[in-house]
């Protein structure tokens, strides 16, 4: 950053050394005036950085002294520089002893003669960390000021605020040293800290440069004795330096010491970027540099501001870093990205007193929305969404309210985690009405003006924090979970660059809401979309770039309907059929649900499959899947309704025996119906309902990316679905009183059909696996051990292969364990082989239960069993495991009231540290288990530390 502000202090050379030019008929007008053609300039050495003395010889250096060499060098002249104290200096030039002060305050220069203007800048008082605010420097006088003495300092402090109480000090450096001392608390100073005093960087964190209160304009100038007004019409050359251009020669030249890293930080972005109370910054993304700070050991300096000011200071070389920048800032400022280190939705949210809307599509064309952070993209989407409002760009909340104020918009799109900070402190926030749209993007970039070398020592710094770091970090700052970013990063999909821009020029994806389908998809009262589709849905766009729009489209035959013509993109919920793949694209299974039956409670229907419903008169929606299957039963009367409400009621009028649905859906329309005297019974001979995601036809490129996602979703994550669905009528609301008077509303036979329902569904994961292992024995024994049903060499390949790609791709390290029973066939040939089977199922059971579940263990062979350890930080972590294995393995166990008891050998071996390869890694791991063996058994080998075999 520092050698790119060298181009200013050139330019100022440059100006200077063209006054020669100019000069060329009048050069010896000055050469006669002074001594051997030496014009002696003195200096205050206590001015770092426009003037001070080197540390060799004592050597003069500093931008003025730049500014007169360069001037010398025009005017064909020596300049010989003196330094003295502030007052000698006048004295010298008074006496005539030195030509010029060639660098004094303006309005201290006693009775001289003043030349042209060098240079404007700021004087601060600059506060300890531990002294409270205070907004200007007459509300000091608690403090004793230090600075340096007899220095212009002193004397413009002296002068514009003669009630302060000031402590004087010899020298810059002597100031700074009382200041680390806790002799001051407060001393007075111009924009920059020296960069020569040895313990700088202590200094700036004990005085941090957002603590600092401005305290006025210092204009530096040229003093001259009356006799020599003579100069004043050459010295009138010397160009006005603005403080832009006096800050990079300042900074060029003198602070070369780039070991702290100041950061732009937002002021007022909670819980992103912020300042507490005491004028502190704090915030995720702060606790995040923190971390980076201390993996890399590179001190950090916060520069807290606004946003609009946070860009600026990077962009004239002030900060170096834009911490919280987006793409809408970035271009406006012509910043560089260097990394893409968090992400956060955008909401769209309206003044319900000045519309009356629930969707983004239902706005009148006279609204005008602001954007807050807005990007192209965004914006796009967004006019995609509700192409007949206009939006208008803002680069603050603080802007955006001022707008809602003076009625310039009626709502705004901004970003969720912000603006729920912001409905705390302002009303004008707080009263605005959150749409039901797609949750849009806002990426969250660190930015700089292009540095390569810088870019590459902060992204290096980021791939070091452990994502488990990140993920507590984030979790201090974020306590909804569906706000998050950091804990679904592992999970994301992996793109091809094809796939990513197709992705990313499809705007918002149209998905179906169709009607009549909780607890499975469904509208709350606020209008947002809830249930276990939507739940799916937002995993799947967390970890893709999927933006969802979901759209109403009727009942089911509608929402079919709208697929095929292309007015919605996907269709949730969706069974595969021979009929349906001419207009649809059907993804992989992610849910199943069991069907069931109603009839009324004095003719109840106790049935396990279709073909027990023969001579009976069945209704079921004409859409669902099951309908051509229930056609095919022998002698049976199908009645075709159009939704599940209508099923119900035509059994309740007597027009049919049955309604068959999915036992979820019959569970809700009973009770939001409070239909009385139903009974349900599930089919259980029959395969549940499989469901899919209906894809547009023309969109086959969306399937596979579809699939990907639903393979990250993972069992306690479908576990938590299920739980919050499917039993939330009873978790979430609903008394005991209530139910009791619904029971007795809708019959006995009713409620105990809940309470087996409820029963049911704490087992219904086990249902689903038990059924498909009926349904897919040959497929799922091709991936599990059919006695342990952990899972074989062939899953664990694969598992193994998505760990490397995934640690690879978020730097993490994970472990391979390859795990030996020892003592396995003495118990096997004494007890028998039943008992040593049971032996290994129960060790089996014992594995799973010490690791977690995003773990995996896998029965290798015989008396083998691998486990991986996913997200490590380190290898002692492996080590702890390893051990808590052995103790669990080694407990006895009792086989029908045999005692048996065996030990286990571990090898391990570590990504990447021992290997970057899943076949590599398996086999280290096996090498370092059976050097435990030779040496003794019952121990744990790191396969990095094996001793060389002879």
């Amino acid at each position: 950053m520092m050698q790119k502000l060298l181009p200013g202090l050139l330019l100022c050379t440059l100006l200077v050394m063209s006054l020669a030019v100019q000069a060329n008929s009048d050069r010896h007008a000055i050469s006669e005036a002074t001594d051997a053609a030496v014009l002696k300039v003195v200096l205050n050495d206590q001015q770092p950085p426009l003037a001070y003395a080197g540390s060799i010889e004592h050597e003069a250096n500093g931008f003025l002294v730049d500014l007169w060499r360069a001037f010398g060098e025009a005017e064909d002249i020596d300049v010989e520089f003196i330094f003295q104290s502030h007052e000698q200096a006048l004295a010298l030039v008074a006496q005539g002893e030195a030509d010029v002060y060639g660098g004094v305050t303006a309005g201290l220069t006693n009775s001289l003669a003043t030349g042209p203007t060098l240079a404007e800048y700021k004087y601060y008082l600059w506060l300890h960390q531990s002294v409270p605010l205070f907004p200007t420097p007459d509300q000091a006088t608690a403090w004793v000021i230090g600075v340096v003495a007899d220095s212009p300092d002193q004397r413009w402090l002296e002068l514009h605020y003669p009630n302060l109480r000031l402590r004087t000090y010899d020298n810059v450096h002597a100031l700074f040293d009382a200041a680390l001392n806790n002799q001051i608390r407060v001393f007075l100073f111009n924009e920059y800290l020296d960069p020569r005093f040895a313990n700088v960087s202590q200094l700036m964190r004990q005085y941090p440069i957002y603590r600092r209160v401005e305290a006025g304009e210092n204009r530096i100038t040229v003093a001259l004795q009356p006799a020599r007004e003579d100069l004043l019409d050459r010295l009138s050359r010397l160009p006005l330096m603005e403080t832009e251009a006096l800050k990079k020669g300042m900074v060029a030249r003198d602070l070369k010491d780039d070991s702290v890293l100041r950061l732009s930080a937002p002021d007022d972005a909670w819980p992103l970027s912020a300042t507490n109370n005491e004028g502190e910054p704090e915030g995720l993304l702060i606790d995040l540099w923190r971390a980076w700070s201390e993996v890399t050991d590179i001190p950090i300096q916060f520069v807290p501001m606004n946003n609009r000011l946070g860009y600026l200071n990077v962009k004239d070389g002030e900060s170096d870093v834009m911490l919280a920048a987006t793409e809408m800032g970035m271009d406006e400022f012509g910043l560089t990205s260097v990394i893409e280190y968090y992400n956060t939705p955008l909401l769209v949210y309206a003044d319900p007193e000045q519309t009356s809307a629930e969707r983004l599509s239902e706005l009148a064309d006279s609204v005008t929305l602001g954007m807050v952070a807005s990007h192209q993209r965004q914006r796009d989407i967004l006019q995609q969404l509700a192409p007949q409002i206009s939006i208008l760009p803002f680069n603050s909340l603080q802007d955006v309210e001022e707008a809602i104020l003076e009625r310039q918009i009626q709502g705004f799109v901004g970003p969720a985690l912000i603006t729920a900070r912001k409905r705390q402190s302002s009303s004008v926030i707080d009263n605005l009405r959150t749409f039901a749209t797609p949750q849009l993007p806002l990426p969250v970039y660190v930015a700089t003006m292009g540095d390569a070398a810088l870019a590459e020592r902060i992204e290096d710094g980021f791939a070091m924090i452990p994502w488990q770091q990140k993920v507590r970090i984030e979790e201090r700052w974020v306590g909804d979970e569906n706000l998050q970013y950091y804990p679904y990063l592992p999970r994301r999909v992996v793109l091809q660059s094809g796939e990513r821009q197709w992705l990313e020029g499809l705007g918002a994806l149209r998905v179906g809401l169709p009607a009549d389908s909780a607890p499975i998809i469904m509208q709350d009262e606020q209008g947002r979309v809830v249930g276990l589709d939507s739940d799916i849905m937002r995993l799947i766009e967390q970890r893709t770039p999927l933006l969802i729009d979901w759209k109403p489209c009727g009942d089911w035959q509608r929402c079919l309907d709208a697929l095929r013509d292309r007015e919605i993109d996907v269709l949730p919920f969706l069974s595969d059929t021979e009929e349906r793949r001419e207009y649809v694209n059907f993804s992989d299974v992610y849910w199943e649900t069991p069907w069931a039956i109603a009839s009324r409670e004095n003719a109840a229907l106790s049935v396990d499959s279709l073909s027990e419903l023969s001579g009976y008169r069945i209704a079921m929606v004409a859409s669902y899947s099951l309908m051509a299957q229930l056609k095919q039963v022998e002698d049976i009367d199908v009645v075709a309704v159009d939704t599940p409400e209508e099923g119900l009621t035509v059994v309740l009028e007597g027009a049919a025996d049955g309604y068959i649905d999915s036992l979820p859906l019959l569970i809700e329309r009973i009770r939001e119906q409070r239909t009385g005297n139903i009974a349900i019974s599930l089919l259980r001979d029959e395969p549940g309902d499989q469901v899919t995601f209906g894809v547009r036809s023309d969109w086959p490129q969306l399937v596979p990316v579809l699939n990907r996602a639903i393979e990250t979703i993972t069992e306690a994550e479908r576990s938590a679905i299920n739980e919050r669905w499917f039993d939330y009528q009873f978790d979430e609301g609903i008394s005991a009183e209530q139910v009791r008077k619904w029971s007795l509303r809708a019959g006995i036979a009713v409620f105990f059909v809940i309470l087996v329902f409820l029963v049911w569904n704490s087992r219904l994961r086990r249902e689903i696996e038990r059924r498909k292992e009926v349904e897919e024995k040959i497929k799922y024994l091709a991936k599990h051990d059919d006695l342990t049903q952990l899972p074989n060499r062939s899953l664990l390949t694969d598992r193994l292969q998505q760990a490397v790609h995934l640690h690879h791709r978020h730097k993490l390290r994970f472990a391979v364990m390859f795990l030996d029973l020892d003592g396995f066939k003495e118990v096997n040939d004494r007890e028998g082989h039943d008992a040593g089977d049971r032996l290994l199922v129960e060790i089996a059971q014992r594995l799973q239960g010490a690791l977690r579940k995003n773990d995996t263990v896998s029965r290798f062979g015989g008396d083998e069993f691998v486990v991986v350890l996913t997200e490590l930080d380190d290898v002692e972590q492996a080590l702890a495991v390893a051990g808590k294995l052995i103790a669990e393995v080694t407990e006895p166990y009792d086989l029908d009231g045999v005692t048996a008891e065996v030990t286990v050998s571990i090898g391990i071996a570590m990504y990447p540290d021992d290997a970057d390869q899943a076949d590599v890694l398996l086999r280290l791991a096996d090498k370092a288990m059976y050097q435990v063996k030779r040496e003794g058994k019952n121990d744990v080998q790191l396969a990095a530390s094996m001793t060389p075999e002879r």
